[in-house]
């Protein structure tokens, strides 16, 4: 759209409010660094002097007053999360007061209903001569798109910059020769050109051809202080040795989204692709490759396509409740490709791992209604946290009747495989020994014991009462209570 003039290219003002904060960050590492005395003294002077030089990129107010013109009246404000978004209203407010600015401000998120969003939303859009101040936090990525917006300021961090340009295009105007500023505090457009972004996704998407002289139509008009200080920051980083920094970043990415970056997730996706590369031209050193192998990292990666259809799958599981059927569908294809690659032993640990995780059914040459099934059985698991008990309804009968089948003898092999690989628990026993557990610690904890309506344990509590009342509860179970002085 930019290529073709259809949509005004912004003025990007690249600049950090927390300068600060980040030089701390550099300062911590420098302190927990085992560098030399003298390269120590050489990264200290550049952390001291850049406090100096950059002092006033840290008025975000001065920044507001040079760079945003009087004329505009419509800004949105992307914020990290509603917590940040209430912190940061009156933040704002209080910059764009201190440039010179009358303002009225406005919130809309998706912890409010539709129809106050939407009221939210006329409200932003009429003419006041009061500079209107949007705040969101997630809603403009989902599809709403705000017309007559003139400026935007990026407060939330995302990992995609392709996610940044699609926030941000939200609140183009097409046909308009007015070329809205953006405010970049938070570093989402830095370091990188749109040519580049888009040439990459467009990769995924070999259909789209990229028009001829694409390149060079679609930069931003950058101003600002960010491209020296990101220098600044870069070069202090290189003089720690950043490669462990980005080896610490990848290992706190893999716990918290199960999985690798990819090429197009920001700047870590692009540290991976790096090591793979340098490992391929025989330029990664011995110790960073053994480092990798050592966290499980996968080298021989084209996941790209495989976690399109993996977060395609989750979505299509969420919203349906059952897992394609043979033939509906490229997922179900897809889904059949994964059960044959593991059949194989050419699925790796890491694929096999996250598609345990949403409790894939790896065999489906079972029964159709037994699979149905135990894929609710699956679902209930992944949404209370514990396998269906008897008294859960139609899910806990059946769950009974498998025990029992098991039990004498009837129940086949590979079924039992199938519940043994998603931890399926056979004996009741160990579900009253775990529950006997968790009342030892409540007690120990609170010095008193569970209360009917209190939590689950106060149910199984209640329970383990009126079986003891109609002499149902058994034998050993009583005297392992009565051990710790529970009141029968």
């Amino acid at each position: 759209a930019w290529y073709y003039k259809i949509l005004p290219v912004p003025v990007l003002v690249q600049s950090v409010f927390d300068l600060n904060n980040q030089l701390d960050k550099v300062q911590r590492m420098l302190n927990r660094s085992d560098c030399t005395s003298e390269r120590r003294k050489r990264i200290q002077d550049k952390i001291d002097f850049a406090r100096l030089d950059f002092r006033g990129s840290l008025s975000a107010s001065e920044l507001i007053r040079r760079y945003l013109p009087k004329e505009v009246k419509k800004m949105l404000v992307f914020c990290k999360d509603k917590e940040d978004l209430q912190h940061m209203v009156p933040e704002v407010s209080n910059w764009l007061g201190q440039a010179g600015f009358e303002t009225e401000t406005f919130e809309i998120h998706n912890g409010l209903s539709n129809r106050e969003n939407e009221k939210t939303l006329r409200r932003f859009r009429r003419e006041t001569g009061k500079l209107h101040v949007l705040f969101s936090i997630n809603m403009l990525i989902e599809g709403l798109h705000v017309e007559g917006v003139d400026a935007a300021m990026f407060l939330r961090r995302t990992e995609s910059y392709v996610v940044a340009l699609q926030q941000l295009g939200r609140c183009l105007k097409a046909g308009s020769d007015r070329h809205p500023v953006v405010l970049d505090f938070v570093n989402n457009l830095s370091g990188r050109s749109v040519y580049e972004a888009m040439s990459r996704e467009l990769a995924y998407h070999p259909a789209i051809r990229a028009p001829k002289s694409f390149k060079g139509f679609m930069e931003f008009e950058v101003t600002g202080f960010l491209s020296d200080i990101r220098a600044r920051v870069d070069d202090m980083l290189a003089e720690l040795d950043a490669w462990p920094v980005m080896y610490e970043r990848l290992i706190e990415y893999k716990e918290r989204e199960g999985r690798w970056p990819q090429a197009a997730e920001g700047k870590l996706g692009n540290w991976c692709n790096t090591q793979r590369i340098a490992r391929k031209k025989g330029t990664l050193s011995e110790d960073y490759i053994l480092q990798l192998d050592r966290i499980g990292f996968e080298w021989e990666v084209q996941d790209s396509r495989w976690m399109q259809y993996y977060e395609e799958l989750k979505i299509f599981i969420t919203q349906m409740q059952r897992y394609p059927k043979k033939g509906e569908n490229n997922l179900s294809i897809w889904c059949n490709t994964q059960r044959q690659g593991r059949k194989k032993g050419v699925l790796s640990e890491e694929r096999i791992a996250l598609l345990d995780r949403i409790g894939f059914v790896w065999e489906q040459d079972l029964d159709a209604q037994w699979i149905k099934n135990w894929e609710q059985v699956v679902f209930f698991y992944h949404q209370k946290g514990y396998w269906p008990k008897s008294n859960d309804g139609k899910l806990g009968s059946w769950c009974s009747t498998q025990r029992k089948f098991r039990k004498q003898g009837g129940l086949a092999s590979e079924r039992i495989r199938m519940m043994d690989e998603a931890g399926f628990v056979w004996n009741t026993d160990d579900i009253w020994i775990e529950n006997y557990e968790k009342l030892k610690l409540f007690y120990q904890e609170k010095h008193r014991w569970p209360t009917v309506r209190e939590n689950k344990l106060g149910s199984w509590c209640f329970v383990q009462r009126r079986l003891f009342k109609n002499g149902k509860l058994l034998s050993w179970r009583k005297q392992m209570l009565e051990s710790i002085s529970f009141p029968l």
